[in-house]
């Protein structure tokens, strides 16, 4: 009996370094890029993806300078978090505008200083961790970020609520088809579609890849020459 409870424990104990180590030793994800309204991803453009997506985050990023194309600058304050509601000013910001994000006034529709006015200084993006729809093996099938533009984060949150309320699925669970399209106010959308919900045999390996996934959507920015930093596709 004592014999079989340490093998138990023992497979218990891998397990939770196994975790560990995979979140310590975080990947550099390639980003697909929305640029212009087209879909790439290592330099090829693709008219839709069809994905599984593992994982999402919460990123805020306010920028005091001008952008410009293929120059990386560290957003003067930002934030992310696994939760909206939760979002603070990151341990790396020097000087946080607020100190939640919520209550920030950057934060607020119509605070922004470009475009129409009527949006967010502060720009809230959804980060997602992408793998491939029937990949011969959801454990170790290569993943990307996409970061989604936050004239589209409603189209993604009423396709995560429908999932979740209709089918009673999470987003890990079932085959996604994102596509975009040209949109007058916005230059373009990102739309998100249902696929066919994971096999159950496929289930473990995807939820057990979620943490991971969620580690690396949290790398925090850093000085532009860091490689951990987020790649051109962060800005639009």
């Amino acid at each position: 009996m004592t014999a079989k409870k340490e093998i138990v424990n023992w497979k218990e104990r891998l397990a939770e370094d196994a975790k560990a180590v995979a979140k310590a030793e975080r990947p550099n994800l390639s980003f697909i890029s929305l640029r212009g309204g087209s879909i790439s991803y290592n330099g090829e453009i693709v008219p839709k993806l069809d994905v599984v997506i593992v994982a999402v985050t919460y990123d805020r990023t306010y920028y005091d300078k001008p952008w410009e194309a293929d120059v990386q600058e560290m957003p003067r304050c930002f934030a992310q978090h696994t939760e909206e509601s939760l979002l603070v000013p990151h341990a790396n910001v020097v000087e946080p505008i607020n100190e939640v994000c919520p209550t920030c006034p950057l934060s607020q529709w119509g605070s922004a200083t470009t475009g129409s006015g009527k949006g967010q200084e502060c720009k809230l993006r959804r980060k997602l961790a992408l793998i491939p729809l029937g990949s011969d093996s959801y454990a170790d099938a290569e993943m990307a970020i996409l970061a989604v533009p936050p004239t589209s984060g409603r189209y993604f949150s009423a396709y995560a609520n429908k999932l979740a309320s209709g089918a009673g699925l999470p987003l890990w669970a079932a085959g996604t088809e994102i596509t975009t399209e040209p949109d007058p106010k916005s230059v373009f959308k990102v739309n998100f579609k249902p696929l066919k919900p994971l096999e159950e045999q496929y289930l473990g390996a995807v939820h057990d890849r979620i943490e991971a996934a969620e580690a690396v959507l949290l790398t925090p920015y850093d000085a532009p020459s860091d490689e951990a930093a987020p790649a051109e596709s962060e800005k639009f």
